[in-house]
């Protein structure tokens, strides 16, 4: 087979070619983090439950919110009452819990004793809505998938520049695919910016 000389040009073409899309990529990451960055500083919702053993992750710290937190998960309505724990016991859980029936709340949070069926605790819950992640998680994938496809199209360049017996396809250089593919994740870059406000709002 005859050797044919490739100028240096068209190397360096295909490399800024391969270059450009690696930079359409990182711009969608950039635009998935941003994204995540909003998800996770939404509001997130709060809800109350109880527990019979151990610590609390998140007590209830505040005694008019202990009342509350008590009627939401289901044990008391009525208020609640300071333990007079002032220096802290070793048998009680701290802040909000429940004993005999009857609410009471560690107000400086200085008892130690951990929580059992006796001294129910009252904790809160943080809801995390996944819901919020996914323009984020979809503008991320596809970035991969850019990248990806920006890659095997390189390789099949130089596959067809160097000496590897391959011909060189119109459609190496003219990825009308490509073009598709960016159009489509710049829509969802675009969809993902615009609404991640308002899913946000709504969320909080």
């Amino acid at each position: 087979m005859q050797a044919v000389r490739v100028d240096p040009k068209v190397w360096f073409s295909a490399e800024r070619t391969f270059l450009h899309w690696a930079k359409i990529a990182v711009v969608f990451a950039a635009s998935a983090t941003l994204l995540i960055t909003s998800a996770g500083s939404a509001p997130r919702g709060v809800t109350y439950g109880v527990a019979t053993s151990g610590t609390c992750g998140m007590p209830v710290v505040n005694g008019a919110t202990c009342s509350g937190a008590a009627a939401e998960a289901g044990l008391t309505v009525q208020a609640a009452r300071n333990d007079g724990h002032v220096r802290g016991v070793t048998d009680a859980p701290p802040y909000c819990y429940m004993e005999d029936g009857v609410l009471k709340f560690n107000e400086k949070g200085v008892n130690k004793g951990m929580c059992s069926e006796k001294k129910v605790c009252i904790c809160e819950e943080v809801v995390v809505d996944l819901f919020l992640y996914i323009p984020a998680a979809v503008l991320g994938i596809a970035s991969l998938v850019v990248l990806g496809h920006a890659y095997r199209k390189h390789l099949k360049r130089l596959g067809g520049l160097g000496s590897e017996s391959r011909m060189v396809q119109a459609s190496d250089f003219a990825d009308k695919s490509g073009a598709y593919m960016i159009a489509v994740t710049m829509s969802l870059a675009i969809l993902g910016l615009v609404s991640a406000p308002f899913i946000s709002g709504q969320e909080g």
